[in-house]
C-alpha cells in the first residue's frame, strides 16, 4: 500500500508539472505571435508613410514602450526599417 501510494504521488507530481510546463509554453508562444503580428503592423504603417517623413520615427517607441522603431540609411535612395517587440523584424524602404 506504502509503494502504491509512493507511486501515485510521484506520478501526480510529474503530471502536475507537465500540464504547468504546456501552459508556459503556451503563454510564451501567444506573447511571441502577438509581437509578431504587432510589429507586422508597425511596418506596414511605416510603409504608407512618406518616405522623406520615415527618419522622424527613428528611436521611437510603440505598444506602451514595449517596442522600438529603429531607421536608418542604407544608400541613396534607400533606408531601412528595423521594429523590435520581442521579435525582431527588418525591412527595406526605397524611395521608388
Amino acid at each position: 500500500m506504502l509503494i502504491a501510494s509512493v507511486l501515485i504521488c510521484v506520478f501526480a507530481g510529474s503530471f502536475t508539472f507537465l500540464v504547468n510546463s504546456g501552459i508556459r509554453q503556451v503563454n510564451n508562444s501567444r506573447q511571441i505571435t502577438r509581437s509578431v503580428f504587432i510589429a507586422k503592423s508597425m511596418i506596414e504603417e511605416m510603409r504608407s508613410k512618406p518616405f522623406d517623413s520615415l527618419f522622424l520615427y527613428n528611436n521611437s517607441r510603440f505598444d506602451n514602450g514595449s517596442g522600438i522603431i529603429i531607421v536608418s540609411p542604407a544608400g541613396n535612395d534607400l533606408i531601412s526599417i528595423k521594429v523590435s517587440r520581442k521579435v525582431e523584424l527588418n525591412t527595406l524602404r526605397s524611395r521608388y
